[in-house]
């Protein structure tokens, strides 16, 4: 789960169509207690787009793949219904959730109600609406050894985080992270060693002749493991990058944005083109 600034991304066309929208807001409010919104209109191309420019088509939660027309579906992060029904085309309320999430995030234990019954907050972390001042990096953290998520000291009474970390803590998903810790261990194991990649971190600015203790096919090794590590694990459009970033911090001390350093040295010595996105 990482945050995400949903601001960077202009609101979809067809949800800044205020007739439209208000037309379809009110057959759904007057469809009756089984009626349903129309999903040709948040589910829209358009939408769709959008949505994969701030969560690279991962779930917003677990941020594992998803895949159009597969396991993605565009999720409502406050439940819509014909009581609530402008929340099922409000921008703000729509993200992009893997199939497990989205069956996970609907339990009762997630959700605040009022004496009516209808439900006025959805308890769980917003990755586009952090706690003013906190990112979700800096609320929820993740177990180098199992991959299991954990809330940071300063939210370790808040219930909201609590309640995100037993989500991202469901069995399927702990399995899904570890899979990707035990493919990023196995690469760093391959590649070279992780001392020569520390030395290379610590030179700023990069300057291959500084060392003479290191063979230039080290150096190369240790530059292509970098590139290695942010393309497959680490840059933001790769399946669970933050709790892998994670990883490499509390395991090898390694910084993404030293990584994506070498990452980029090595695709200019290389003469590639360098995508980190």
């Amino acid at each position: 789960m990482r945050t995400v600034n949903r601001s960077l991304v202009p609101v979809p066309a067809v949800l800044s169509d205020t007739n439209a929208i208000n037309e379809a807001v009110e057959v759904y409010r007057s469809s009756g207690s089984k009626g349903k919104p129309n999903n040709s209109i948040y589910s829209h191309e358009t939408v769709l787009h959008s949505l994969s420019l701030i969560y690279y088509n991962k779930c917003f939660l677990c941020e594992s793949l998803t895949s159009r027309g597969g396991d993605q579906v565009v999720e409502h992060f406050l439940p819509h219904s014909p009581a609530t029904p402008e929340r099922a085309y409000d921008w703000n309320n729509l993200n992009t959730a893997c199939r497990r999430c989205n069956d996970l995030k609907r339990k009762n234990e997630f959700k605040e109600t009022d004496p009516d019954n209808k439900i006025i907050a959805t308890l769980l972390l917003d990755p586009s609406r952090p706690p003013q001042g906190f990112s979700i990096e800096s609320i929820i953290s993740f177990d180098s050894d199992g991959m299991e998520a954990a809330v940071t000291d300063q939210f370790s009474l808040n219930l909201i985080a609590n309640n995100t970390k037993k989500l991202l803590n469901d069995p399927t998903l702990r399995h899904r992270r570890r899979d990707r810790a035990d493919a990023l261990r196995d690469t760093i194991i391959q590649r070279c060693s992780i001392r020569d990649i520390q030395k290379l971190c610590a030179l700023d600015p990069l300057n291959l002749d500084q060392f003479h203790n290191i063979t230039k096919d080290a150096m190369l090794l240790a530059l292509e493991a970098a590139d290695r590590l942010c393309l497959f694990f680490l840059r933001d459009s790769v399946e669970h990058c933050t709790s892998m970033r994670r990883l490499v911090e509390t395991c090898y001390s390694l910084c993404y944005n030293d990584l994506k350093r070498l990452g980029v040295y090595y695709s200019q010595i290389k003469g590639k083109p360098c995508v980190y996105a």
